[in-house]
């Protein structure tokens, strides 16, 4: 198991180094196009100057000309080098960023890959879309996110007294949000658990970010929903399911480790009608 675990990280720090040298060629390659271009310009120019040069020939002194000749090759060779320059400038600061941006989430999941925090538990069944019952009898509460209620309970009957909904309509949309999350969690699932601040609510719940193991490499590339758990990734379900529009965000102190992430998911699934949001 432990060579395992060696070998998975193994891969992913080539798959790190395959993309920093991928946006390295990036940046030379864009740079290189577009100074290959400005040096044919150039070139075309000075070849120019050189045939108005020879047509004075005709009338000038051969002192004058080389002078003349001179003066217009320095001048297009001084309009080469501020160009090469300016191409510089507009690759590194239109890639740089992006390069970065990538490579500081290359640095976040080498890290998780050398976690092992947290726990794996077995799922019993799917009570909401944010709530599920483990096989040890523990319930878990999914940090960060709420899921509308798929039951006629007190909360269902405050949630409408409040939006002025129609309560039927609120349990449409909790039974909804509760068959998206059993899609990913059906009985005898395996899931990873990472704790925040506090581990439990005031009913002894457990409170925790949920994560299950990725069935493909696929999404690996999603650092949004995409974590790596003991060098394997996993998918992140609390923000799968806001990203999906099935929950909002519901921060509650001293959980808020997501909190700007939740956010900025859910921003993205009303924009785009997702889930619930349709």
């Amino acid at each position: 198991m432990h060579g395992r675990r060696l070998f998975t990280l193994f891969l992913r720090i080539v798959l790190v180094a395959v993309i920093a040298v991928f946006l390295g060629d990036k940046i030379i390659q864009k740079s290189n196009e577009a100074m290959k271009v400005s040096v044919f310009e150039e070139f075309s120019e000075l070849e120019g100057n050189s045939e108005i040069a020879n047509r004075e020939a005709q009338d000038h002194e051969l002192p004058t000309i080389k002078g003349k000749l001179k003066e217009k090759a320095d001048e297009s060779y001084r309009s080469l080098a501020e160009r090469l320059s300016q191409i510089y400038q507009e690759a590194v600061t239109k890639y740089l960023p992006q390069a970065k941006e990538i490579l500081t989430k290359m640095t976040t999941w080498l890290e998780s890959m050398i976690t092992e925090e947290g726990e794996v538990y077995t799922v019993k069944r799917v009570v909401d879309g944010d709530t599920i019952e483990l096989s040890n009898g523990e319930t878990v509460v999914f940090i960060g996110i709420d899921a509308p209620e798929n039951a006629a309970n007190k909360k269902a009957r405050q949630m409408a007294e409040i939006s002025g909904q129609d309560i039927n309509v609120i349990i449409s949309r909790g039974q909804e949000a509760a068959r998206f999350v059993e899609r990913y969690l059906p009985p005898g699932t395996e899931v990873f658990l990472e704790y925040d601040t506090q581990e439990r609510d005031n009913y002894k719940r457990l409170l925790a970010y949920v994560f299950l193991r990725a069935p493909d490499l696929k999404v690996v590339m999603n650092t949004d929903t995409v974590h790596f758990k003991n060098g394997v990734p996993h998918i992140f379900l609390n923000s799968q399911i806001i990203k999906e529009g099935y929950a909002t965000p519901m921060p509650v102190k001293p959980n808020l480790k997501y909190a700007d992430l939740f956010d900025r998911l859910a921003q993205e699934a009303i924009a785009n009608n997702r889930g619930l949001w349709k």
